[in-house]
């Protein structure tokens, strides 16, 4: 497997994996950017992770060396190469390598994802096609897994932390990589203030680079003692996402993270397509989608009022969350 994207991308992969490796019929190395092995590294049912700086999406920063000398040390080794991307950059890389077989998604004309990626190499994989109509990202890969003979697993919501005191943890999560997935702080600000009302506590999440953003932002809603910050490593970030009854979340990884858990989950989505990111866990709330340029597929044209995602209201956000938290026992 090409782990070459970003976390979310790597979290949806390594979902994947672990249904491909039920099958008993594969042994699943991964080759990824250096800072994405953190996620496979969790995953029993990768063998080995090899890593190279590469030039594909987020972080440009790349050691050709480096990139070479691994290609060639895993050139010829795999019977199968798999590309849930459908990229032409990841084919050519997955033909570097020489396995005996690729096998890649590609989808139809007028797909929603073909705007995120650049299509071409048909001739130098095995293609499999979804359906015209099947626009969501998972549901296309559950299609790829019955293609390579693997029959997928429905997601069940766990409801193994309900009963304890942890059971009444809401986890919040409001970051994103680009400004036009973020919600504003003073709506999250609202938004917990709401939650403390009812008797549910929250789990902000961030990376360890953030805390001081959540201090600055969030010091006077948070009640000490009760409430928690998690800034630490991606196996804490996973460890504590375990344990919250919902997830509350954007257009970023974390939502993807909370379905690996099988934790429900709420997405507020803006600028991007929802049809293609919505994951089988998630209730998604979608702000004002007037706007004449939307989707932009978080590349704005709207210089800066991001009103898809700023439109969405505490009150909707809120009253989703509580009737998650009750429908769960």
């Amino acid at each position: 497997m090409l782990g070459t994207r970003a976390f979310g991308d790597s979290i949806i992969m390594s979902d994947f994996i672990n249904q491909l490796a039920a099958t008993g019929a594969y042994t699943i190395d991964v080759f990824c950017k250096p800072e994405l092995a953190a996620v496979f590294e969790m995953n029993p049912s990768v063998q080995h992770i090899y890593t190279a700086p590469m030039p594909f999406c987020g972080k440009k920063g790349w050691n050709l060396l480096r990139l070479v000398a691994q290609t060639l040390r895993l050139r010829g080794k795999y019977d199968l190469i798999v590309d849930i991307v459908g990229d032409i950059r990841e084919r050519v890389f997955a033909w570097m390598l020489h396995p005996a077989r690729i096998v890649s998604i590609e989808r139809p004309d007028g797909m929603a994802f073909n705007h995120l990626i650049r299509r071409g190499g048909k001739n130098l994989a095995e293609l499999y096609i979804p359906p015209a109509q099947e626009q969501n990202y998972y549901k296309q890969l559950s299609g790829l897994l019955s293609y390579l003979g693997c029959k997928t697993q429905e997601k069940s919501i766990s409801t193994t932390t309900n009963a304890t005191t942890e059971g009444k943890y809401v986890g919040i999560h409001p970051f994103a990589s680009q400004g036009c997935r973020l919600w504003p702080w003073t709506k999250w600000h609202d938004l917990i203030e709401r939650l403390h009302q009812v008797g549910l506590r929250v789990v902000v999440f961030g990376a360890r680079q953030q805390a001081a953003e959540i201090e600055a932002e969030l010091s006077d809603v948070l009640v000490s003692g009760q409430d928690k910050v998690c800034c630490g490593s991606l196996q804490s970030f996973f460890t504590e996402l375990a344990q919250v009854r919902l997830l509350i979340g954007l257009d970023s990884f974390s939502v993807h993270a909370a379905n690996y858990c099988r934790v429900q989950n709420i997405m507020l989505n803006g600028a991007n397509d929802w049809h293609i990111w919505t994951t089988p866990t998630t209730t998604l709330i979608h702000g004002d989608e007037s706007c004449p340029y939307w989707p932009c597929y978080n590349i704005p044209q709207c210089h800066g009022s991001y009103s898809c995602i700023r439109h969405i209201r505490v009150e909707e956000v809120y009253d989703a969350a509580l009737a998650l938290c009750k429908g769960v026992h």
